[in-house]
């Protein structure tokens, strides 16, 4: 890629965001595969595919970066691609009851 382009301004086919997923995650460059996947979710238009990218989203920025309330915010938007995800309503249940959001928490309950 040439000096001074991010992923967000190249319209990169699948195949390209593939292998810039799979060079990021062995370098363990956390910030660029966030970056890289967030750019790929926002052009998703599979609900299923967006859930998965969205979940990554969620684990990767809670486990790796310590973005709590952006990983809340991906959690939630798993359930709104895929309302029966296990995964995120149980990540949302102890995220939501973490912070004390009562009303958030009994809503996945």
């Amino acid at each position: 890629m040439p000096s001074g382009w991010t992923v967000r301004s190249v319209s990169a086919p699948l195949r390209v965001f593939e292998q810039l997923d799979r060079l990021y995650t062995q370098r363990d460059d956390h910030p660029k595969t966030y970056d890289l996947l967030r750019s790929r979710a926002s052009h998703c238009e599979d609900a299923a595919q967006l859930a998965s990218l969205e979940a990554r989203l969620a684990r990767l920025a809670e486990e790796e970066l310590g973005l709590h309330e952006e990983s809340r915010t991906h959690w939630e938007r798993v359930l709104q691609a895929d309302p029966a995800h296990p995964q995120a309503a149980t990540a949302l249940k102890r995220i939501y009851a973490e912070r004390e959001r009562w009303e958030d928490l009994a809503r996945v309950m």
